[in-house]
Parts: structure tokens; sequence; C-alpha cells
């Protein structure tokens, strides 16, 4: 086990039993705990039979990260076709496990570049220490930062993949030669730019030092944070896709938390085929609408808890447009 006195990171994530093949990647790059979350289909039978059936997934998945660091699976077992995936309660599950000082919250579906644990332990430390100095209400205010590491996506075919494209993890040198050739772009500027844009990517290349950006709406990096703070968990009313990790971010700048880049990290997204729940959720417009309406009221929620005049324009942007 990890000494718990030394300052460690915990990789928390959630992901389908279908996305093992994929993290198994990131199992074998991160020097850290894990704390994970796998939604998997029940069996006929017992929740003992349902382990024993996917325990030699689990096995090989996770038997190849490092003895030294302890990982946390948590299972959750339900049945796909009969509802929508319960992504935020699993990220929070995840959450409830971790023991160390810090916590990076990704998705299954992505790998870390080569020490990031290291590197981003670095920024934290160095913080943590210029917080020693600082009178206490500066202190707490210093604790809420959301350390940014940029994402990107590896542009391709999940049948035409091969481990070879992770060289892209290996320097950032080697990532953005990649980004010259057009192999990778920033994460989901092909989709959805602006949920990324804030990380401003073309400073991030030339980048030697942290920088801090500023909350939009919409912003939903992946980060690192501090557990001895008063973290908000994930809303548990999101269900399925959309706006999952959006409303968590929000949650984030509502609290007071600042956004600072790390410059000398990333993740890359691989491709991968769609999950049943994805493709149900395309394919229902009713469940469409829902998420919309759960944004909505988790705006209002945040704006009376929080007082935030500044949320009214995105709560009325929330809405569904009206029926014609």
């Amino acid at each position: 086990a990890a000494d718990p006195t030394h300052p460690s990171l915990t990789l928390v994530t959630q992901l389908t039993i279908h996305r093992l093949s994929t993290f198994e990647h990131t199992v074998r790059r991160w020097s850290g705990p894990i704390s994970a979350c796998v939604f998997v289909e029940r069996r006929d039978g017992s929740v003992e039979a349902t382990f024993a059936h996917y325990a030699d997934l689990l096995a090989r998945a996770f038997g190849t990260h490092s003895s030294m660091w302890p990982i946390d699976v948590t299972l959750a077992m339900g049945y796909p076709e009969m509802e929508e995936y319960p992504i935020n309660a699993l990220r929070n599950e995840a959450m409830r496990h971790v023991r160390t000082e810090y916590l990076f919250l990704i998705d299954g579906d992505f790998v870390p570049s080569e020490g990031l644990a290291g590197r981003a332990l670095s920024a934290l430390e160095a913080d943590k220490r210029a917080m020693g100095a600082m009178d206490p209400v500066a202190a707490a205010a210093a604790r809420k930062k959301a350390y940014v590491v940029p994402a990107f996506d590896l542009l391709g075919q999940p049948a035409d993949f091969t481990a070879a494209q992770l060289n892209v993890l290996q320097s950032k040198a080697q990532l953005l030669a990649a980004v010259n050739k057009g192999e990778v772009i920033p994460f989901k500027f092909d989709t959805f730019k602006i949920s990324h844009i804030p990380t401003d990517y073309e400073r991030w290349y030339q980048a030697k030092q942290r920088y801090a950006v500023e909350y939009v709406d919409r912003y939903e990096p992946y980060v690192v944070l501090r557990r001895d703070v008063d973290l908000p968990f994930y809303d548990e009313r999101f269900l399925g896709y959309g706006m999952n990790k959006v409303v968590h971010l929000m949650a984030l700048n509502a609290e007071g938390f600042q956004f600072e880049v790390l410059p000398d990290v990333w993740l890359v997204h691989l491709p991968h085929e769609r999950t049943a729940f994805m493709t149900n959720f395309i394919r229902q417009v009713d469940a469409r609408i829902n998420n919309r309406g759960d944004r909505f009221e988790f705006l209002v929620d945040e704006i009376n808890r929080n007082s935030l005049e500044g949320c009214a324009a995105a709560a009325a942007a929330a809405l569904p447009p009206p029926s014609t």
C-alpha cells in the first residue's frame, strides 16, 4: 500500500465494463492510487454470480498497475437495456473512496501523459508550501483551485487504433508534432468546442508556466482538486449523456474555485465505438429534452444556494426552445 504520509494523487473515474480494454492503457501509465466505479450488466442470479462472471476481466485490466499503489474498484450493477447510464452516481461513488490529499477526475476512455501524477503533484505541493505563509483567510481561498489538464482527441476509427499512436503521451514535443499533422485535435473541437475553448490551447502549446483562465458557461475541463476543501459532488439527477460534467464544473465555479492550466501534462481521448447507452440517448428525443430540464433545475438550485445573479442568463439559456 502507498505510504499515507507521502502526498499522492488518486485517479478517479467511471466506466462501463466494455471500456476496460481502453482503461488498461491508463492503468499501466498511472503512478498513484486509482478509484474506479465500473458499471456491469447484472447477470441472472446473485450478486456473487455477477462478480464472478467479470472477475477475470477486472483482474486483467487492473493487474498491470504497480503494486505499491492501492486500487479501489466498485462494481455497479444494472440493466443497460432498461435504464439510463447513472454516470454521475458512478463518479460520486468513485470519489467517496478517495483517501489521498489530491484527486484527479477523468473518464475511463482517457489516457494520461507520461509522468502526469508526479508533475501535477509538484504544482500542488508548491502551492501548499505557499499557503503556509498566508493568513488563514487567504489560504482557504487558495485551496479552492481547479488545476486544468488539457485534453485531446486522437483521431481515427476505433478499428484502426494501435498502441503505437500513444507515443503522443511521451512528450509534449511528440504531441505537438501530432497536432501539426492533424492526427490529434483539442478535445471536442469538432463537436462541442465551447466546452474546452477557455483552456486556450494556442497559449498552452507555448506555455512553460501555469496560467489562470476564466470560467465560462459550459466549460468542462478535466481537473485536479484538493480533498481538504468542501468539494461538491456530481448532481445525480443527470443520467445518460449531456451536461453531466458541465454542471459539476459550474458548481465548482459557484463555490469560488479558480481555474489554472498546467503546462506540462495532458490527456488523450482514445477512439471507441458508441455504447448502447449513448446510442439510446441520441435516439430518444424525450431524454434530451429532460436533460435540458434537469440543467435548468440545477441552475435554479445554484442561484438559490449561492445567490448567483450571473447564473440567471445561463438558466434562461438552459430552457428548451418554445414549441412552434
